[in-house]
């Protein structure tokens, strides 16, 4: 995905696709298709603030739970599980209730000695209980 990217005209902090923006260069790869939903690892080539959950959005798939640039604060299990049954009077806990965005390999150039510097992470487990639940519930086949 290549779109410029600049500052919402009228909502400070919030970034949009704009002719007039900065450079913004994001590479997607699709890992997995779920119904509703899709795993998509990023790699942004430039640095620009949100530019993944924008570039996301601009394609009309944005991140599962972004209240920004999507239209979720949290992701429940019964959105995906058919005959899901929970007690009338006990609100249902979501599976995730935080930006679904993992930086799961991170690589630069160390600022002194220039060598290349790495480092990865496993997702932490409320987005893995969500891709376990994915897996389970709305796996396209």
């Amino acid at each position: 995905m290549q779109q410029p990217l600049a500052e919402h005209p009228h909502r400070p902090g919030m970034m949009v696709v704009s002719r007039d923006g900065k450079p913004a260069v994001t590479l997607m790869r699709v890992l997995e298709r779920f119904r509703g939903a899709t795993l998509v690892e990023a790699q942004p080539q430039t640095g620009r603030q949100h530019q993944i959950r924008v570039h996301l959005q601009a394609l009309g798939h944005p991140l599962l739970v972004d209240s920004l640039y999507g239209n979720a604060e949290a992701f429940f299990l019964s959105s995906i599980k058919p005959g899901f049954y929970r007690k009338p009077e006990e609100p249902e806990q979501p599976l995730i209730k935080r930006l679904t965005l993992h930086a799961c390999a991170l690589q630069f150039h160390h600022p002194l000695s220039h060598a290349p510097t790495g480092f990865t992470a496993p997702a932490p487990k409320d987005f893995q209980a969500v891709l376990k639940n994915l897996r389970k519930y709305a796996h396209r086949k």
